[in-house]
């Protein structure tokens, strides 16, 4: 369970786009992004709008920019001759709740933004929703930060707050900033949870997925509701992908069966009373779970087809050895040789770039040609931009990008490599035994014991990369805020999760959007 009651932030947020509404006076006809509507719909309902909206004689054309205008976009409208003409409002949205434990910026681009043009003006949103937060629930007891970026949105908080920053009487024990550079391995690994996979293969707009399925002459439209709201898909979205198929199986038996019972009812109440209450509940689960198996079996269908246990094994040997075999470099050409998906070949030379402390010289140079022999030397920039923002490098080359804390050092400090336990329900099993999300350890690491174990945190990551405010020696700690700034991956969310079920405590994930190796690489491309 969340310590933070969603509706507060939802009620602020539709404040907010109310407010703006009413600064433009007048009859408003209004032009959406199908991405932005279905963000406002997350937040506000239409009937909330429609009393936004009289009849006026006055047309008055606006542009509401989410987060803030930029000053590349007003000299774009400037550039184009309608300044004069437009009227420039900024709409500063907030975090927008998707679950009872999980908000988001939803703000796509700050990923290329932050780490490949190294342009920090998101982190202002990320302070201004971190501040939305505080104003309902109090300054946080203690903040840690872990990265770069982290450790900017940590000062400018400690700016804008008094000198007396420790709140004990504040409903959040801790904050946890966790900047994504600090850790880019987690997101390109294979997601194996339900609610990854459906991520990773349709997409999620807002809370929504819907995608066809079949064949063009029998196409099926499913739409699935992926919000806490639909409880049936709250209670499977964190199960591993391969027990998925079977389970829903198993559900839609038992439903069916329950659904049939009305025959063995005695009298016409009785029947009338089961077709008026259970009878609808059941068919409704019974419709949600169907659609879910239709989209579970698609996934699963395109994923035999790439191989997938192959790419599993790769992952597994490259992450834990910390080096790149022969079979594992030759996995990778034979993956560009066979035209896999580019996003999948491009992750899987990051991974190893990263958990092997760059690749040699040698081996840089063979993928990269091969990769453009295969795909097009129109991607020449691509790795140019994958060398920007650290996903490539190249050993023992000082010009290129290396991190301070390199991931085999990390790994090994916060033991992230598990032997397999006797538990399926673990946090391994997201990861079919082979990593533990780093994330994961450092909260863990935080939580269980956080004043004997400061200074081991500190050894791992370095001081300048870890902040915490004065805190209570004998406050323990339930209610917790992870801030993941430049995006999180749908297994570190179920990691979380799990998390705080094993330490009966409450975790509330926020993030500037949602990430996994496929949308990364759609910013750095794009």
């Amino acid at each position: 369970m969340s310590v933070i009651d969603v509706r507060n932030l939802k009620n602020l947020s539709e404040a907010r786009i109310g407010a703006c509404l009413d600064i433009v006076p007048g009859s408003k006809f209004l032009v959406l992004q199908d991405t932005f509507m279905k963000l406002l719909d997350r937040v506000s309902k239409m009937s909330f709008l429609k009393k936004k909206f009289n009849e006026c004689e006055t047309i008055t054309f606006c542009w509401f920019a989410n987060p803030r205008c930029f000053t590349s976009s007003l000299n774009f409208i400037e550039g184009e001759g309608v300044a004069g003409n437009l009227q420039v409002i900024e709409l500063r949205v907030g975090l927008i709740p998707l679950t009872v434990d999980f908000l988001s910026l939803e703000l796509k681009s700050s990923f290329s933004s932050l780490y490949i043009h190294n342009n920090l003006h998101f982190l202002d949103a990320v302070v201004k929703s971190a501040e939305d937060i505080f104003s309902f629930y109090g300054n946080p007891n203690m903040i840690y930060s872990f990265g770069q970026n982290a450790k900017r949105v940590y000062e400018q908080l400690l700016f804008r707050q008094s000198a007396n920053t420790a709140d004990m009487g504040c409903d959040i024990d801790l904050l946890i900033l966790f900047d994504r550079d600090f850790d880019m391995v987690t997101p390109l690994l294979s997601v194996l949870t339900l609610e990854g996979v459906l991520f990773e293969e349709f997409g999620f707009n807002m809370c929504s997925l819907t995608t066809e399925i079949g064949s063009n002459g029998s196409a099926k439209k499913v739409t699935l509701d992926i919000s806490s709201d639909n409880q049936t898909f709250s209670e499977l979205r964190d199960i591993h992908f391969g027990k998925i198929s079977a389970l829903l199986r198993s559900k839609l038996h038992d439903l069916d069966k329950v659904s049939k019972s009305w025959r063995k009812k005695n009298t016409i109440n009785d029947i009338k009373n089961f077709v008026n209450t259970e009878l609808k509940r059941y068919t409704q689960e019974q419709t949600i779970l169907s659609n879910i198996l239709l989209v579970c079996d698609e996934a699963t269908q395109v994923r035999s087809q790439q191989d997938f246990s192959y790419q599993l094994t790769f992952e597994h040997e490259v992450v834990n050895n910390g080096s790149l075999s022969r079979d594992n470099f030759e996995y990778m050409e034979t993956c560009i040789h066979q035209d896999k998906p580019m996003h999948r070949v491009l992750a899987n030379m990051a991974l190893a770039s990263l958990a092997c402390k760059g690749l040699s010289s040698s081996d840089y140079q063979q993928l990269k040609t091969q990769f453009l022999q295969n795909y097009g030397f129109g991607h020449v920039s691509l790795f140019h931009n994958l060398r920007q923002c650290g996903l490539l490098s190249v050993s023992g080359d000082n010009s290129s990008w290396h991190r301070k804390v390199p991931f085999s050092a990390l790994g090994k400090k916060l033991a992230i490599f598990p032997k397999p336990p006797n538990l399926e329900e673990s946090v391994e099993a997201l990861f079919n035994f082979n990593y533990i999300p780093v994330v994961y350890r450092l909260v863990e690491t935080v939580v269980s014991d956080h004043q004997t174990k400061l200074d081991e945190l500190k050894k791992i990551v370095n001081l300048p990369q870890l902040r915490s405010v004065p805190h209570s020696p004998s406050r323990k700690i339930t209610n917790v805020v992870v801030y993941f700034i430049g995006g999180v991956s749908y297994s570190e969310i179920a990691a979380l999760r799990i998390l705080a079920n094993q330490l009966r405590i409450n975790i509330t994930v926020a993030t500037t959007h949602r990430i996994n190796y496929s949308t990364i690489f759609d910013h750095i491309y794009n």
